[in-house]
């Protein structure tokens, strides 16, 4: 007989509960409903409850129905490897696989055991795919396949950061709103050069709680340096301000500094010359702006207030 997937229609509300971590609403949904998928479908939603010892209770009550079964040994490898209980995770895969080497269900909980091993990023991205390439619409693979890429994208970062753009997007995509997908996704920017998408995103974070300030400033501080080495001088004053208006103090945006006092003294040489010639709007637009760029300098400030 060929593969077929545990996944009776009846409970497509309970699995999407569970993939979004609602198990108290699952359990509310189980309410009074018995058989072997129901009672994996349970133990899930305890376990996500914090109820470890009625979960394992439950699987091992659903086991007795199927002793066999992959999807139940994919369930009790889940749990115990999101335990850390690594150990008796792996032997239970062994003997699974021994079985059912093949069932999409436990490469998705190989992978699952990978993510709980340092540095298995790869490894774990490789189970992962090779059970969506198996079952495309195998419940709860898409959270593990997202963290699995942002893990292997991780590995990419430093030597190949497009490739680790591309995970950190194919996570996103899996996992809309993952926010370790986000920070990866910036990170790889950083490493493209590619500032702006990084600030960005860096901005949304903030957005939603994270702490990135002196992260922004030093990223516009060095935005503001590549764009002198491209000659891009309007734009590396922007950004020099950018990083000060963030933060960074004088030493800390170094040449930012003298470029921020050299733009100053420019945009006084022209309030100075509309001045001369009764252009009073202009001359006005040029103190203020010499007085944003050198708000010390005590002749943008007298003649701001003029």
């Amino acid at each position: 007989a060929g593969y077929r997937r545990l996944a009776d229609p009846e409970f497509a509300p309970v699995r999407a509960a569970l993939e979004l971590g609602a198990g108290r609403r699952a359990l509310l949904l189980l309410e009074r409903v018995q058989g072997f998928e129901a009672g994996l479908l349970r133990a899930r939603g305890l376990f996500l409850t914090g109820e470890t010892v009625a979960a394992l209770a439950e699987l091992e009550e659903a086991k007795t129905l199927a002793p066999d079964s992959p999807e139940a040994a994919a369930v009790e490898i889940e749990l115990l490897a999101t335990l850390d209980r690594l150990h008796g995770a792996a032997e239970i895969l062994e003997r699974a696989m021994q079985r059912d080497g093949r069932h999409p269900a436990l490469l998705r909980a190989q992978g699952v055991v990978e993510l709980r091993n340092p540095g298995h990023g790869r490894e774990a991205l490789a189970a992962l795919e090779r059970a969506r390439a198996l079952d495309p619409e195998l419940p709860f693979l898409r959270y593990p396949l997202a963290q699995a890429q942002v893990l292997a994208g991780r590995m990419e970062l430093e030597r190949a950061p497009a490739e680790a753009l591309a995970k950190a997007r194919a996570a996103a995509m899996l996992w809309p709103g993952l926010e370790e997908a986000l920070e990866l996704e910036a990170e790889a920017h950083v490493g493209l050069l590619d500032f702006g998408a990084a600030l960005a995103i860096y901005g949304e974070l903030e957005r939603r709680g994270q702490d990135h300030h002196s992260l922004r400033a030093t990223l516009e501080q060095r935005w503001s340096t590549l764009c002198l080495l491209r000659r891009e001088r309007a734009a590396a004053v922007e950004h020099a301000l950018s990083a000060r208006k963030l933060g960074l103090s004088e030493a800390e945006l170094g040449y930012g500094a003298e470029l921020l006092r050299e733009a100053a003294g420019e945009a006084l040489a022209r309030g100075r010359a509309a001045a001369e010639g009764a252009d009073w709007v202009v001359a006005e637009a040029e103190f203020a702006r010499a007085h944003e760029l050198a708000p010390r300098d005590l002749e943008a400030e007298n003649h701001l207030g003029v």
